[in-house]
């Protein structure tokens, strides 16, 4: 099946990556309406964590557990207690055992259903570090500040490498489906303040890049958001997204988000494949790749005398 999307200029992947940015939450510019503690922090101000959680949408993010829970081992003399969250919690727990970590620290991980199923007894004094995708963290913050307004919550700020293999490792962004990720971040984070996610302070709503949009504030970001969607990223927008701020189609979105379904996925009906999935999303092409990044990294923590156990 031919992609429905608009390919991109360098302009426009140039732009996206400071929008990925601005989705990466920073204390620099805190959020409000919240009476424990959101913080941020990067491997060389770790602080002692009581619970390391992982939002695992890719499995890339347990590299960049590895690298904590090495670092947090070095300060302090052990390994925090692991969570996972996300579609491939299990390949990220997999891939930390590929990785030389001890299969029993990782196999008594909590796998975690909702971000609301965090146990009690990790809420509270401990601080609990958080780690998900980059340019995901803000809209985990305000969502987790929101659920835990007491938690002392630490934001990994996820400075290891510009973005997964998925994202914007390929020149070709046709081939995976970050731009729709980092729109969907941006849509989310701007959206139903008060009921399942803090509000944005004015301070990072200013900060927003905003390009050639013309208006800033809500307004131009909202701008941005439409663009974008109207070139076909629209994969990861919940189908529950009040569009009316958008001034889109309801029924043309709709559209849009099956073909960049199928197109990314590929479509079965009683076990017969009537579209296949778009190469570069095969299982078999991300397990090959997601392999060689494994031997890299080994190799790499070899030569800087990084050992997981």
């Amino acid at each position: 099946m031919k992609s429905s999307v608009k390919l991109l200029t360098q302009d426009e992947v140039n732009h996206l990556l400071e929008v990925q940015e601005w989705g990466t939450y920073s204390e620099r510019i805190p959020l409000k309406n919240h009476y424990g503690t959101i913080k941020s922090f990067e491997l060389c101000n770790m602080p002692s964590l009581g619970l390391l959680l992982a939002v695992c949408d890719t499995p890339d993010v347990a590299f960049e557990v590895g690298e904590i829970v090495m670092k947090h081992v070095e300060l302090y003399d052990v390994k925090p207690k692991l969570a996972i969250i996300g579609e491939k919690a299990q390949q990220c727990k997999d891939v930390l055992v590929s990785l030389g970590f001890d299969s029993n620290w990782a196999e008594a991980s909590l796998l975690i259903k909702d971000m609301a199923d965090i146990p009690s007894e990790y809420i509270g004094a401990q601080t609990l570090g958080v780690v998900t995708e980059k340019g995901y963290s803000l809209n985990v913050a305000q969502i987790m500040g929101k659920l835990y307004p007491n938690a002392n919550l630490s934001f990994y700020e996820n400075t290891l490498s510009p973005a997964s293999s998925q994202v914007f490792a390929s020149n070709n962004f046709d081939w995976g489906y970050g731009v729709d990720m980092v729109i969907s971040n941006v849509l989310a984070s701007i959206s139903e303040w008060g009921n399942v996610r803090l509000s944005l302070p004015t301070e990072k709503i200013a900060s927003f890049p905003f390009g050639r949009e013309k208006q800033t504030g809500i307004k131009g970001i909202e701008n941005f958001v439409r663009r974008y969607i109207k070139k076909g990223y629209v994969y990861g927008i919940s189908q529950n997204t009040d569009w009316k701020p958008l001034k889109l189609d309801v029924e043309e979105i709709y559209k849009s988000f099956v073909d960049r379904k199928i197109y990314l996925k590929g479509y079965e009906v009683d076990g017969m494949i009537i579209s296949k999935p778009s190469q570069r999303l095969s299982a078999e092409a991300e397990q090959v790749e997601l392999q060689q990044k494994i031997e890299e990294t080994l190799d790499n923590w070899l030569i800087c005398g990084k050992c997981p156990d």
